[in-house]
């Protein structure tokens, strides 16, 4: 798995040339944090991995260490929840 940067498609077209699954995800759903960003409107991170499962998996991970949210996301029965894994309490 790796995080990605996208711009103009540059987790979409390499992950598609080399078999493996490149997700671009809504603007604001994960935070460029510590990335120098290009052009603000255009600025995107997001997983890429070897499937949807472990792209989900990856990106739910990412949206609850960037933004504490409580609920999962649903993964279509992937392997379950993350174990070890340390995330913010929730906002109240």
């Amino acid at each position: 798995m790796a995080t990605g940067g996208d711009q103009g498609g540059s987790i979409r077209i390499p992950s598609a040339s080399c078999g493996i699954v490149g997700l671009k995800p809504t603007y604001g759903l994960v935070p460029y944090t510590g990335i120098i960003p290009i052009e603000f409107t255009l600025d995107h991170t997001g997983p890429m991995a070897r499937t949807v499962q472990d792209a989900a998996l990856m990106l739910e991970v990412r949206i609850l260490e960037n933004c504490a949210l409580t609920y999962p996301l649903n993964r279509g029965g992937s392997r379950g929840r993350v174990q070890g894994v340390r995330t913010p309490a929730p906002l109240r």
